[in-house]
């Protein structure tokens, strides 16, 4: 389970004053089939579910998690893990996205997931993704959702959103953070999710 703090935006935990933290998990198929009357027991309040990856693949228990969230009336949202190699590719994952989560509610939106995985899939098709290239296709992804009227955002950690992102990206977009540690500290101030465990 990989827990998260909505919305942490101050640079001192124990300086927030009058903002609600909640706790919540980040789940796929590899958490096989969980029980989700005992996470909800456990005191988590939303959970981000991975919907899919790559151009339509469908994660084998995004609609058990979902089906699950909706029942128990956890709030959720969700996460594509991207395998686009241009542009348009990451607009058919955006597509593909929307698609499967259309029959939900999603409370925490759509969120872009590219990491070092992605690189090296991009790598192994002779395609060399620099900079420009990821961030251009975060921001194809992040608009396709934003146009269908669905809150959406970028996932990435300190070192990779240093060497992959750019300042349009990590600033003007909302950003789930992941940096295990205990402290918040640079890329996780401001973010809206907060990605602390890898439990």
């Amino acid at each position: 389970y990989f827990d998260s703090i909505l919305n942490p935006q101050t640079k001192n935990l124990k300086e927030r004053k009058g903002f609600t933290m909640k706790k919540g998990i980040d789940v796929s198929k590899y958490q096989g089939n969980i029980n989700w009357e005992q996470v909800k027991a456990a005191g988590y309040e939303f959970a981000i579910l991975r919907a899919g990856y790559g151009a339509n693949s469908v994660d084998g228990k995004f609609k058990r998690n979902a089906d699950e969230c909706t029942r128990l009336g956890i709030p959720f949202g969700a996460y594509w893990f991207s395998y686009a190699l241009s542009v348009e590719h990451a607009k058919r994952e955006a597509q593909s996205a929307l698609k499967v989560c259309s029959p939900y509610k999603l409370s925490y939106g759509i969120w872009f997931d590219f990491e070092y995985d992605s690189v090296s899939y991009a790598t192994n098709k002779k395609v060399k993704v620099s900079m420009q290239l990821a961030s251009d296709m975060a921001r194809a992804f992040m608009n396709t959702i934003k146009a269908a009227g669905v809150q959406t955002g970028n996932y990435t950690n300190l070192d990779f959103g240093r060497r992959m992102f750019d300042s349009d990206i990590l600033n003007n977009w909302d950003r789930w953070a992941a940096r295990y540690t205990s402290k918040q500290t640079d890329i996780v101030n401001g973010a809206e999710l907060w990605q602390y465990s890898s439990d």
